[in-house]
């Protein structure tokens, strides 16, 4: 009996396979028209691609770490020291802003001489203190400082105004130029709106002030001072 039904189970057809289709239940996502489709591949981004971005700019930057900063102290404080210019022993009775002008002789005598301008700065009138006698006119450049003019003044000195009254032109040795300068002619333009008004200052305070340097100059030296008496 037992061997009848075996015959039986193996000689019987196979089921159709919409039977089978009946009895599977089928995902909502898959059609019965067609086979279930393979499941999609991760993305693979290409090599050297840069890296995703932070989902957020707050995420990056809490991610980033923040340079400590460096604060150096000195250990001694040190004060800042005015350049020295040799003119600490000296006071100025006139300054002003202004250019220089010298006048020079061309190389070949056929040319005319012509006036070439020298350096803008500001233009000084010292004297020594406690040196009457002792006077210069000084002018330095704007920005580096550098000596451009250095003219003592000297008896027989001669002040003249420019065209407009807004400088004066005179002869001097200008010792800016080296150790053993020749006599030079050179003018002084002031600069700025009111150069005119301060041209005629500024005469007034050149002859005023070789007028000093002449009449120190004349007075006899005082006396020496008499010996010391001996204990």
């Amino acid at each position: 009996m037992d061997s009848q039904l075996w015959r039986r189970a193996v000689s019987a057809p196979a089921p159709a396979a919409s039977a089978v289709r009946a009895v599977l239940p089928f995902p909502a996502s898959h059609s019965r028209s067609g086979s279930a489709p393979a499941p999609a591949a991760p993305a693979v981004p290409l090599f050297g691609a840069p890296a995703a971005a932070a989902a957020s700019d707050e995420e990056a930057g809490a991610e980033e770490e923040e340079a400590p900063a460096a604060d150096f102290k000195p250990l001694v404080s040190l004060p800042e020291a005015a350049p020295l210019t040799g003119e600490e022993g000296e006071e100025s009775v006139f300054s002003a802003t202004a250019t220089l002008f010298a006048f020079e002789a061309p190389p070949a005598a056929a040319a005319a001489a012509t006036w070439r301008e020298r350096g803008r700065g500001e233009v000084r009138c010292n004297v020594a203190r406690g040196e009457p006698a002792a006077a210069r006119l000084v002018m330095r450049a704007a920005g580096n400082l550098r000596l451009i003019l250095n003219a003592a003044f000297f008896r027989g000195m001669a002040f003249s105004a420019l065209d407009g009254g807004k400088g004066v032109s005179f002869a001097a040795a200008n010792a800016a130029e080296g150790e053993a300068p020749a006599m030079r002619t050179y003018a002084v333009r002031l600069r700025g709106a009111d150069a005119e008004a301060k041209g005629l200052a500024f005469r007034e305070a050149l002859e005023a002030t070789l007028a000093a340097v002449v009449a120190a100059a004349e007075e006899p030296p005082p006396p020496p001072p008499p010996p010391a008496e001996e204990v």
